[in-house]
């Protein structure tokens, strides 16, 4: 709220109160415009009779108002009000709003290096507030993600980049998500195969696991829609998942080898808060990406995926120069006991290795190693798959022969499955 008036007419092109009477002082005391600025406002704003002036221009286009008009409203005030009840109340108003800046979030694309695809926040110039405010801007307590004050400031312009504009203090910046705000994604990330972090966010052809995190309690019987892509409109590849707790969705998903070299935006929409219906994520896209890389692929990357009666293995490893070959080693849980299954080494050549022992709809993992001279690498990632189910229900029930017409009959049948 960084320009404002009391309310005031036109009355044969003068400015009078709302009760008639001449102002106790000048209307560029009640609202610290140019002498050019307020004449373009008194001869472009006039509704009903009345002078539209700006009494909250939003943050992220303050300047921008007084050419959009997107921001005038009438202010009429009941009674008189001297200029120190004035400055008073309305300094209230914005410490008031200061207070509650734990409930704003500014979500940019940090790391798009073109500040102008940012929401960009423009403060006003000295010469327009001065007269009212000698105090600099206050967003502090405002959340901002994470990312640091010097890259928060890069979107700012004020004081530092002009010293005609005011300064304005972020300090205190907000660490945690605010709970009362609209519901967003606070946090999005994607994990390797035994949800570890990645610190350069770099990816082969493997299987990952997708954590998301909310600012607010969200509804659990909603699934939000998860999908990643490199372009317009991020939806190439489906993340299947579910909740874990009223804030936090999981999925897993292999990265595709026909996914494109280079980074992959992520969009996250349609989870609703728990506690409004209203209140669905919106398209949230491209604030998160991670990076593919399928040439030259990492060391130790290893792919599954089930048949009729199989597991197919495929990996690839760049490490070691000389090696004898490859073991295999499989488990029915991730984190369970992994025993070899090859009889002999997988050799060099093939990188690739059927498992046929398997049962229909059982899922295994999987991981791979190289055999050195006399000892084993570390293991690859682990892989996961299962193989299709073949095997067919049992159904069994008792055949009714005769009932009573218009009667109630109980119709049962067993039903079992190998899985």
């Amino acid at each position: 709220f960084y320009n404002f008036a009391t309310g005031v007419r036109f009355e044969n092109d003068e400015l009078v109160t709302v009760t008639g009477e001449t102002p106790a002082f000048s209307n560029e005391q009640y609202n610290p415009l140019s002498d050019e600025v307020l004449t373009n406002l008194i001869n472009a704003n006039r509704t009903n009779g009345y002078v539209i002036y700006s009494v909250g221009c939003g943050q992220l286009h303050c300047v921008d108002a007084y050419t959009t008009g997107s921001n005038w409203i009438v202010a009429e005030f009941s009674a008189e009000i001297d200029k120190e009840s004035l400055l008073s109340s309305m300094t209230a108003a914005l410490e008031g709003y200061s207070d509650a800046g734990g409930g704003n979030a500014i979500l940019n694309q940090w790391h798009d290096p073109n500040i102008y695809h940012w929401a960009r926040i423009r403060v006003p110039g000295t010469s327009q507030t001065k007269e009212f405010f000698n105090t600099s801007i206050d967003l502090s307590g405002f959340y901002w993600g994470e990312v640091s004050e010097e890259v928060i400031r890069l979107g700012i312009a004020d004081y530092q980049s002009d010293f005609n504009k005011m300064p304005v203090r972020l300090q205190p910046i907000r660490t945690a998500p605010p709970e009362n705000a609209y519901p967003f994604v606070a946090k999005l990330d994607v994990l390797d195969a035994d949800a570890n972090e990645r610190p350069d966010q770099r990816f082969a052809n493997e299987q990952t696991v997708w954590r998301v995190t909310f600012n607010r309690d969200m509804n659990q019987e909603i699934q939000p829609f998860v999908t990643f892509g490199p372009d317009e409109p991020y939806t190439d590849f489906i993340v299947p998942g579910d909740w874990v707790d009223a804030r936090t969705w999981e999925g897993r998903v292999t990265i595709s080898p026909v996914a494109t070299d280079g980074y992959q935006y992520v969009r996250v929409a349609g989870a609703v808060a728990a506690d409004d219906p209203w209140l669905v994520t919106g398209d949230d896209k491209r604030r998160f990406r991670f990076e593919v890389i399928t040439s030259g692929t990492e060391s130790l990357n290893l792919q599954a995926s089930g048949g009729e009666g199989y597991v197919d293995l495929s990996w690839n490893q760049d490490d070691y120069d000389t090696l004898m070959g490859f073991n295999i080693y499989r488990s029915t849980s991730q984190d369970g006991n992994y025993v070899r299954i090859n009889q002999t080494l997988v050799g060099n050549e093939d990188r690739e290795y059927r498992d046929s022992n398997t049962e229909p709809g059982v899922q295994y993992f999987y991981y791979f190693t190289v055999a050195l001279d006399g000892s084993e690498s570390e293991p690859s990632n682990k892989a996961s798959a299962t193989p299709i189910d073949t095997v067919k229900p049992v159904m069994s029930h008792n055949i009714i022969s005769t009932a009573t017409y218009g009667s109630t009959v109980m119709v049962q049948a067993n039903v079992t499955d190998n899985i």
